[in-house]
């Protein structure tokens, strides 16, 4: 059986990326997959498993300028 995959992808322009998704990540790697899509990271602190994203915004899959600042909301542990 032949199965076809279909890729789509969306042209957001030079000027503008999507956002990543960063939610279950460590702050670490979240922050330099917002660095590297063109984004600053900004992060907050929270309140589950230590270091892991639990929350992000704007969404994954916004489309933003390059520059902006995507803000995640860290853990600080039980």
């Amino acid at each position: 059986m032949a199965v076809a995959v279909l890729a789509l992808t969306r042209d957001v322009g030079p000027d503008t990326a999507v956002v990543p998704t960063v939610v279950g990540l460590t702050r670490t790697t979240a922050e330099a997959r917002i660095r590297a899509a063109g984004f600053v990271a900004s992060a907050h602190p929270g309140a589950r498993p230590e270091a892991v994203v639990v929350r992000q915004r704007p969404g994954p899959g916004e489309i933003l300028a390059r520059g902006s600042t995507v803000g995640v909301t860290v853990s600080r542990g039980p």
